[in-house]
């Protein structure tokens, strides 16, 4: 309580979010929805605090308490984040708290990867990402997956590009662990080692699993219940993906 970092922190917390009153309205919206889907889902007790701006452990979700770091909220550009990479830096904003609770929450309900190939890691996501969209029926895309709109329309308009890319690779069936780190993992770009690299976003990956989980579910006989029970393979093969060109 003395440490003059600590305070000055929890000031800046106060200042941006002096009560509590629009998180915990749209946080009822949200249980509401995952309750909907699945009724033995515990609304948990939910706290607030300060973590010293741990980014990489914003939220913590346990079986009856949801705690929220709202210092890693205070807004991309705030001084306190000085230091820190501009691709995490920009989703430190308050419009971005639902989204990462919801990512947390769908964990839940998400069948853990028993095999490592790239394709599972991508269907992993997309099924996080498909949660969002039945969750957060007003939040856009963008937010969603993290992306600014521009980069949002980069993925959108290349791909066609990205697809293939992947298909040309021999990327989907292997194991190899740098494709996770290339086209996975929270990063300022992705790796195709292509002219195209510094237009892309990070986690071009997540969001080809999105659409292919996307178009599994337009399938008639599509169920929650199915896309979370079949396997990654065999969600992928139902789903015809093909990308929009």
């Amino acid at each position: 309580m003395n440490d003059t970092l600590t305070r000055q922190l929890f000031i800046e917390v106060i200042k941006k979010y002096p009560d509590e009153v629009k998180l915990t309205e749209e946080l009822r919206t949200l249980f509401k929805h995952i309750k909907y889907y699945y009724p033995t889902f515990k609304v948990p007790n939910v706290i607030t605090a300060n973590s010293d701006v741990d980014y990489k452990n914003k939220i913590f979700l346990s079986d009856q308490t949801l705690i929220v770091s709202l210092d890693n909220y205070l807004g991309s550009d705030h001084f306190f984040y000085q230091g820190i990479p501009e691709y995490i830096s920009k989703n430190m904003k308050e419009s971005q708290i639902l989204s990462d609770i919801a990512s947390v929450c769908s964990q839940l309900f998400i069948p853990k990867i028993k095999n490592k190939t790239f394709l599972s890691q991508m269907i992993y996501y997309g099924r996080i990402l498909y949660l969002k969209d039945i969750w957060l029926t007003k939040t856009s895309d963008a937010i969603k997956i993290g992306y600014s709109e521009e980069k949002l329309k980069w993925v959108q308009d290349n791909e066609n590009q990205i697809w293939r890319n992947f298909i040309e690779n021999e990327y989907l069936f292997s194991t190899n662990p740098k494709l996770i780190a290339r086209f996975i993992s929270l990063a300022p770009f992705s790796k195709f080692y292509l002219e195209i690299d510094n237009d892309s976003p990070g986690m071009v990956g997540r969001y080809i699993g999105w659409q292919i989980v996307r178009s599994f579910m337009d399938k008639k006989d599509a169920s929650l219940e199915k896309l979370m029970t079949l396997s990654e393979e065999e969600i992928f093969y139902k789903s015809k993906y093909k990308p929009r060109k």
